[in-house]
């Protein structure tokens, strides 16, 4: 990842300050969020926690201790990009993730059969997928999904590929309201990437609905899909033990 402005020197500091409990993780060059997870060895990380340089982090990795097959996410709150003003979600504003059948990620109204569960609005809360690149998970179960997938190009998809691979393999997807990470919006990327294709996110929706999504319901996805904008490519599936 290049970025425009020198952060490694803080990054050294920051985890100086944090080694007997946490790791930090470079991608150290023209590599996705996605593989930068992939590239290095975390199985020595019992829960690793995914975030970015956009990003502030405020994430605890509840319930996962009590069982590992849950995946935590935190509330997203806005930061301006122009201000750096923290702009604080309430517990009572907390949506959760869906999706469309282009497989675009939707937020949505708490249920309200979740809505009214024990310890609300402050408990954790079931939600069937995750925006992305903000998570706690446990690398046991990490491994056992069969990490991410490794032919996804940048970002995309991703979120959803993890989110689904959870909820079939047996774990359970989780925003906790007293988590908070705060994100900014930004109006470009700044980081420069090696891309194998012209459109990462189209390729990677694709390979997401032939892989994960399978015979049953793919047709939902490419029923939507302009073949001429990108090769379909046949992968094997992640087992799930």
């Amino acid at each position: 990842m290049k970025h425009r402005f020198q952060i490694t020197t803080d990054l050294d500091d920051f985890e100086s300050l944090l080694q007997e409990t946490s790791s930090v993780v470079s991608n150290g060059g023209d590599t996705s969020p996605v593989n930068a997870l992939l590239k290095e060895k975390i199985s020595d990380i019992p829960i690793p926690k995914s975030t970015a340089s956009h990003k502030s982090l405020i994430l605890n990795p509840f319930g996962i201790a009590e069982n590992k097959t849950n995946v935590v996410v935190p509330v997203i709150d806005v930061i301006s990009s122009d201000t750096l003003q923290y702009n604080h979600a309430s517990s009572r504003s907390v949506q959760v993730g869906g999706f469309d059948w282009s497989l675009i990620f939707r937020w949505h109204p708490i249920p309200s059969r979740d809505a009214v569960r024990p310890g609300a609005p402050n408990s954790p809360v079931r939600t069937p997928t995750m925006a992305g690149g903000l998570f706690a998970i446990s690398t046991e179960f990490f491994e056992r999904l069969g990490w991410y997938d490794p032919g996804y190009e940048v970002w995309g998809a991703e979120n959803l590929e993890l989110s689904f691979k959870t909820w079939m393999c047996g774990g359970q997807l989780e925003t906790i309201p007293c988590s908070h990470v705060g994100h900014i919006f930004r109006s470009r990327s700044p980081y420069s990437w090696k891309v194998k294709t012209a459109n990462p996110l189209k390729h990677n929706l694709l390979r997401l609905a032939e892989v994960v999504l399978g015979d049953d319901y793919k047709h939902f996805y490419f029923s939507r899909v302009n073949y001429n904008e990108v090769g379909v490519f046949r992968v094997m599936n992640s087992s799930c033990n």
